[in-house]
């Protein structure tokens, strides 16, 4: 995906977004705002609560225990580092002249999986990762609403979900922190946020 890729959403929330992004284009174009929007994809890194790699995520990997995850870990698929799209952020609103769309900086898509390898490694431990399957998912969102909202969005991992920072990074340069230290970055987060609630439990 680049920042020229058409709005072309096949989701409520995907609707909500377009409708929004729209909005503000028009209002750029009345002149009644001036606007520079700094796009990303699923998140992971320090802080990162309410994403992928929470508290379900590490709670089970730093007890050694496997993790059910929902989504299919195989596919390729852009995770942006938290600190990276800081540094984005930034760098965009200390810039004037900066107008339009920008993917924020990221590493080339990885698949969960090889994603989860990383953290692992740096973790120093072996991380086992399951997928629960989608029927089972299907029939557990009905005791569970909020899966439903997981299912509507899952079909970003049943395919390839590449995005492109060219635009930026040919504005701006390489903001992005290598892969090894992200995850021993992450890791670090992870121990100090969630290892004593595995260790109280």
């Amino acid at each position: 995906m680049t920042e020229a890729s058409p709005l072309a959403p096949c989701s409520k929330k995907g609707e909500i977004r377009a409708r929004l992004q729209v909005a503000l284009e028009e209002a750029v174009k009345r002149g009644d705002v001036k606007a520079v929007t700094g796009r990303a994809s699923d998140f992971y890194g320090p802080g990162g609560v309410g994403t992928h790699f929470a508290d379900r995520f590490w709670k089970p990997a730093l007890a050694g225990k496997s993790i059910g995850g929902v989504v299919n870990p195989e596919t390729l698929h852009t995770y942006h580092y938290i600190p990276d799209v800081a540094a984005g952020l930034a760098a965009l609103g200390q810039d004037p002249g900066a107008e339009g769309i920008f993917h924020l900086p990221c590493q080339p898509a990885e698949s969960t999986l090889e994603l989860v390898a990383r953290l692992a490694n740096a973790l120093g431990r072996p991380i086992a990762l399951s997928r629960i399957p989608p029927l089972v998912l299907k029939l557990m969102s009905f005791a569970m609403p909020i899966l439903k909202e997981v299912n509507e969005m899952a079909y970003q991992w049943e395919e390839p979900f590449v995005v492109d920072d060219a635009r930026f990074r040919a504005r701006y340069g390489d903001l992005v922190a290598p892969r090894d230290e992200a995850a021993r970055a992450t890791v670090a987060w992870a121990r100090q946020a969630f290892g004593g609630a595995v260790q109280a439990a």
